[in-house]
């Protein structure tokens, strides 16, 4: 399941969209995880041809609890 008791002090210097890597390094986890809780709906994500995106709402409120 999703850790939730990461904390980040700073979500305005994050960038609107977030790659799969700096996803990955906000949760802690590998890339690989990531791609697997992408594509099983568990985290809100946009895949253009092989790239994995995510919005930072979206995983402030997955971060959150919602």
């Amino acid at each position: 399941m999703i850790r939730r008791n990461i904390t980040i002090s700073n979500w305005e210097k994050l960038p609107a969209i977030i790659n799969l890597h700096l996803c990955a390094l906000i949760f802690g986890v590998a890339d690989s995880t990531i791609k697997r809780w992408a594509t099983n709906g568990i985290l809100p994500a946009h895949k253009v041809g092989k790239l994995w995106f995510f919005n930072k709402s979206d995983l402030q409120a997955v971060m959150n609890g919602g």
